[in-house]
């Protein structure tokens, strides 16, 4: 008895939620209808999109040979001073990190006639959401080593994601100008800032050196200590026994050469910030396209099943807490 109870009961439940469904049917319709129009315009702009590819190498070693000077420079005393090392490697790795910041990509989409238009009537906040997301388009892989010739070099393929060609083309081309814009101001602001730290490092290892044989010297001159006084040398012997002549020319050819190191670094930087470089070794021609295809017929499929899972759902719980309503109704009167 309590099977066959329990087997009316189910036959019951199923009757009524075929019941709930069939009477909510409008309801499922329209929010199929509604899923699958929003999942096909997302697939009709996507099926109009492009892949656009490019090979992103590291510059040859002589690109940065006119660095070497400064580099030395640096490498003098590396304990007591910051370092830049302007080298094939370490602008490689600065070039995808500024890229991949995404901050020249956005500059380049904001000025984008159609984005403009897209954007114009947006908060601040959705804007950048927006043109952030644009710039998401933008992907490389993992730096990979190959050999170009016969020289090895570090690579990375890079992808791009738009609707025209030509105009997914020119905003790579931008953004590379960018890149390399911005790089090149940082690296020569960077440089600029580093001599300065070091000639003040310098500088003041250079007073407190300058001090002290001053006092040597005074002591040497207040003795009549002329000249080097070989006979009481050792080596632990006191500073002013070299004589108030040598330590007087010490002095000066200190003050000379920092003058003189400083004033070629000078020119050099100079001579620099003339140069052009090639932070990495691309080509815009070499670009390759590809057509993003996407299978319809699965998509719609997909977006009338999802429709169909979701608008019976929604009316099964509709029709579920308006039940729970009229009980609680009833209850109450």
């Amino acid at each position: 008895m309590q099977n066959k109870s329990h087997i009316s009961n189910n036959e019951i439940d199923l009757t009524e939620l075929f019941k709930t469904i069939w009477d909510g049917k409008v309801k499922v319709f329209l929010i199929t209808l509604v899923i699958v129009s929003i999942t096909m315009g997302f697939t009709y702009k996507r099926s109009n999109l492009f892949e656009l590819e490019l090979t992103v190498r590291a510059s040859q070693k002589q690109e940065f040979v006119h660095f070497t000077i400064m580099n030395h420079f640096f490498k003098l005393d590396p304990k007591k001073t910051p370092q830049l090392d302007v080298n094939r490697n370490s602008m490689f790795a600065r070039f995808l990190e500024n890229l991949m910041t995404y901050d020249a990509l956005i500059s380049t989409l904001k000025k984008n006639k159609a984005i403009k238009e897209e954007i114009s009537q947006m908060s601040i906040t959705e804007q950048e959401q927006v043109l952030y997301n644009y710039a998401q388009n933008l992907t490389i892989s993992d730096a990979k080593s190959g050999e170009v010739g016969d020289k090895e070099t570090f690579f990375i393929d890079l992808q791009f994601i738009w609707h025209d060609i030509n105009e997914g083309k020119e905003i790579l081309d931008q953004t590379f100008k960018l890149v390399s814009i911005n790089m090149r101001q940082s690296i020569f602001t960077e440089l600029d800032n580093l001599v300065k730290i070091k000639k003040k490092i310098e500088d003041n290892i250079d007073r407190e050196e300058i001090e002290y044989l001053n006092k040597q010297w005074s002591i040497a001159n207040d003795l009549g200590i002329t000249d080097y006084v070989d006979s009481f040398i050792i080596p632990s012997s006191p500073y002013y026994l070299r004589g108030s002549k040598a330590i007087k020319n010490e002095i000066k050819i200190i003050e000379e050469s920092k003058f003189i190191k400083y004033e070629n670094i000078k020119n050099e930087f100079i001579l620099l910030k003339k140069r052009n470089f090639d932070f990495v070794d691309l080509n815009i021609l070499s670009l390759t396209t590809t057509p993003l295809k996407l299978s319809i017929k699965l998509i719609l499929g997909l977006s009338i099943l999802a429709g169909l899972a979701i608008g019976i759902f929604y009316v099964i719980i509709l029709n579920l807490n308006q039940s729970i309503k009229a009980k609680k109704k009833k209850l109450t009167n």
